[in-house]
């Protein structure tokens, strides 16, 4: 009788257990219906990209002299440097363009040809935390923007180590452009960095 007592009292413990267990299981709220009024929002972007000069042109050769001109370039790697600083948060790509003021005393002349006269390229990258940035070869800077060159282009500079991209640049000048300018004349070139973005 004891060894059917013991397992009567493991079928009731164990039937104990199972309404318990069933009291829980019913215990448990149900999930019920939820409803949510949601409002629509939007950003605007007014400018995917920017740039602005990090460093003024530093002219390490403001003259030309008569041994240079048994070369094409006026200084080939550059006679004058400065760097731009870009943000942007879309592909973007840059281009160049000039104003060429002429001075000199008599009044300059000649025939030389502003389109070209001077060149640039993209030497170097810093603080570059994409690896999308791509420089070009030498390009010419023309005074109309529309028929400017690209002369550097890269990707979103958001995120990373910091959140844009520096790029040093290099001008040199074309002598073939000099035509056949006066001896006097003076040049002084004011260059217009674009930064757009192509997709747009």
């Amino acid at each position: 009788m004891r060894i059917q007592l013991k397992g009567l009292r493991k079928s009731l413990v164990a039937l104990v257990s199972l309404g318990v267990v069933g009291l829980l299981l019913l215990s448990v709220p149900g999930q019920g219906d939820e409803s949510a009024t949601t409002n629509p929002f939007g950003v605007a972007i007014d400018a995917f990209v920017n740039i602005s000069i990090e460093s003024q042109p530093s002219v390490d050769n403001p003259t030309v002299e008569q041994a240079e001109l048994t070369e094409r370039y006026f200084d080939a790697d550059g006679f004058a440097h400065f760097s731009a600083r870009i943000y942007a948060i879309s592909n973007y790509q840059v281009t160049a363009s000039d104003t060429v003021t002429v001075t000199g005393t008599p009044l300059p002349g000649g025939d030389y040809d502003p389109d070209g006269l001077m060149e640039i390229r993209a030497d170097s990258f810093t603080n570059d935390d994409e690896s999308c940035m791509a420089t070009t070869s030498w390009q010419e800077v023309p005074v109309s923007p529309g028929a400017s060159p690209v002369v550097f282009s890269g990707c979103n500079t958001e995120g990373g180590a910091s959140n844009y991209s520096i790029a040093n640049l290099d001008l040199r000048m074309d002598l073939d452009n000099l035509g056949d300018s006066n001896v006097n004349n003076a040049f002084q070139f004011t260059v217009t960095l674009t930064v757009t973005d192509p997709t747009v």
